[in-house]
């Protein structure tokens, strides 16, 4: 689980990542939703994207690629793509805690 201080980075990636969103995706997520991450972000965390680079190749924390994910699946996906999405997610977990299960055993 992450720290206080690691979201509190997440939250400053994530308001200038939802720039790049496309406007009808953005006008989507509440503003209370975006107020939360203003008030609680860390205002001394630089962090900007380089806008000549695709966003794909800018490097997030985790924690901003998960609240990219739920932002997406709360807000802007259809019910039909939220349910795919849940299985990729499902699929996701069970993949890891099996690779992480292999890493243990390997240790052994």
């Amino acid at each position: 689980m992450a720290d206080k201080l690691q979201m509190e980075k997440a939250y400053t990636e994530i308001l200038e990542v939802m720039k790049y969103f496309p406007k009808k995706d953005r006008d989507k997520i509440p503003e209370e939703e975006v107020m939360f991450f203003r008030k609680y972000c860390d205002k001394t965390y630089d962090f900007h994207i380089d806008a000549s680079k695709p966003l794909e190749d800018t490097v997030l924390l985790k924690e901003t690629d998960a609240l990219i994910v739920s932002l997406y699946r709360k807000y802007v996906l259809p019910p039909d793509k939220r349910e795919m999405l849940d299985k990729i997610l499902e699929l996701n977990d069970k993949k890891a805690k099996l690779e992480e299960y292999e890493n243990m055993m390997k240790e052994e």
